[in-house]
């Protein structure tokens, strides 16, 4: 994982990574956030692709040894 990830990431990917490491499913991280499932989505998309993984729990691994969350 590249140096600078945690400020390279948007105030809702940080959000969006922090619910779902609380165990939020897509739609309680839309309805919390107000925000539309679709931009949830969108935002996992950009979040995996900054983080270099295929899936939240790639991504919460990495957050977690990288103290992200």
């Amino acid at each position: 994982m590249r140096d600078g990830l945690r400020e390279s990431l948007s105030e809702t990917e940080r959000d969006v990574l922090r619910l779902s490491a609380q165990g939020y499913t897509m739609n309680d991280i839309a309805d919390r956030l107000c925000k539309s499932v679709d931009t949830i989505k969108a935002c996992k998309r950009n979040l995996f692709a900054k983080m270099g993984v295929k899936n939240i729990a790639e991504a919460l691994f990495h957050a977690t040894n990288y103290q992200m969350i």
